[in-house]
């Protein structure tokens, strides 16, 4: 098969459902670990981290080898095409700062995203696992995840509620309340603790903390996006290196706390960093190997991949942004962990309750496809642009990610931009933001709900 065939929607929609039916396996792995060495939670964490960010840095050297390949074939036209990125473009990105977060070095950047996406949001869902009921740990940290996003979203105008939406956030909730009553009351169910709801809680904030921020990496000027065509690697070797370095340092944050965990003045704490002294030469010796290298490999590593080779190859033309299908498809994470546990033997539960259960979340994956489908909001905008500033004009939009496709044209206006919105509320928002470009001038405005003209 073409690599331009993998391209096509259908293999990227394959793709986000692959990523995530892989991510809802983890615990099919991580249990067995975890019940023959209680404490190993950090050991587990630095091993699967450490391993897959040496695996990535590998995946961007190839790539980085193969463009030095087709730089010294230039005379065979098409040799290679798509590796057209070397290691002084990627120095350039890791160089620069992050406009849109504090204006901070982007490698400060991309450390909290390590120190809340890997140490702190992996280790509590693993903390979860031991200390709650294990299919309410299963669905309670991504559903909690899902209701706080959605709240979120709605606050900040990025969503309209719509009665989709309204249902959708429902049947999150109710899903939590079957998954609790479907518990069987036997010997290998967990009973829940303090420690289990305090990494519940944890585990919700850092997901949000890492999705709200993941996506404030834009373009510096020094990067010259503008001149890179999408055929090239540029924007994959971007985000898988972004990838690379922010689980290495999630695995040095998870280092770092080993020490302060000894140290302070807290039991749990206290068993948790001497586990990881314990457990982790015992783990790197061979212990649970098979699971361990599944976990990375099958767990980690593909489903990322996977992941961000669809957001990078995703057409902007299609109906649907990559963004909008991945939270559509996101619910399958828990129902694969949940399923898999169960016929794993893991947890005993009310198959009533249980299949009610998943029932009710796959009708909020099609009440969230309805949602998406209905509420957005597609506009065309054209825009005058003040003479010589076209440049910086271009720069200026290529950092907005409601925009989908801008194209440059002849007549009154200069360019036609086509931006997709979840409300008017975020409509109007970005409009004011662009009005305040004292180089550009909006000739008008159109909002459109004819699919075939602007989708």
């Amino acid at each position: 098969m073409e690599a331009r065939n993998l391209k096509q929607p259908r293999f990227l929609i394959t793709f986000i459902v692959l990523s995530n039916m892989a991510w809802g396996m983890i615990p099919v792995f991580a249990v067995p670990i975890l019940d023959a060495y209680p404490d190993a939670t950090l050991s587990i964490v630095f091993i699967r981290f450490s391993f897959a960010s040496i695996i990535m840095f590998a995946f961007v050297a190839i790539q980085a080898i193969l463009n030095t390949i087709r730089e010294r074939r230039r005379s065979e036209p098409g040799s290679l095409a798509f590796f057209q990125t070397d290691w002084k473009d990627l120095k350039l990105y890791l160089k620069s700062r992050n406009k849109s977060f504090m204006n901070i070095p982007r490698l400060g950047f991309i450390f909290i995203l390590g120190f809340f996406g890997v140490t702190l949001n992996v280790s509590t869902y693993f903390i979860g696992l031991r200390q709650l009921p294990l299919t309410f740990v299963l669905l309670g940290a991504p559903g909690g995840f899902i209701i706080l996003t959605a709240l979120y979203n709605l606050a900040k105008g990025k969503e309209k509620l719509s009665l989709f939406k309204a249902i959708y956030i429902i049947l999150i909730f109710l899903s939590l309340v079957l998954i609790s009553l479907a518990q069987e009351k036997n010997s290998t169910t967990t009973e829940p603790t303090i420690v289990g709801i305090i990494a519940l809680l944890l585990n919700i904030i850092a997901m949000f903390v890492y999705y709200v921020y993941v996506g404030r990496d834009s373009f510096a000027p020094d990067e010259k996006i503008l001149k890179r065509p999408r055929s090239g690697n540029y924007r994959l070797m971007r985000t898988t290196i972004k990838l690379a370095i922010f689980m290495a340092f999630g695995t040095l944050a998870t280092l770092a706390i080993v020490p302060v965990c000894m140290v302070l003045p807290v039991h749990y704490l206290n068993v948790l960093g001497w586990g990881f002294v314990n457990t982790i030469v015992v783990l790197l010796g061979g212990a649970f190997f098979p699971q361990l290298l599944l976990m990375i490999i099958a767990c980690t590593v593909l489903p990322n991949l996977l992941i961000f080779l669809a957001s990078t190859w995703w057409d902007p033309e299609t109906s649907f942004t990559f963004e909008a299908w991945t939270s559509i498809l996101n619910v399958l994470d828990p129902i694969t962990s949940i399923t898999t546990s169960v016929l794993a033997g893991f947890q005993q539960v009310n198959n009533l309750f249980l299949v009610l259960t998943i029932v009710m979340l796959v009708l909020a994956i099609l009440l969230r496809f309805v949602h998406e489908r209905e509420s957005k909001i597609n506009v065309l905008i054209f825009l005058k642009t003040m003479h010589g500033s076209l440049k910086d004009v271009l720069q200026f939009l290529v950092g907005i990610k409601e925009i989908r496709k801008f194209f440059y044209i002849t007549g009154k206006p200069d360019i036609i931009l086509k931006a997709t919105f979840g409300s008017i509320r975020e409509y109007y928002h970005f409009l004011s933001h662009v009005a305040m470009k004292r180089t550009i001038k909006i000739k008008f405005d159109m909002i459109s709900f004819v699919e075939n003209v602007i989708t």
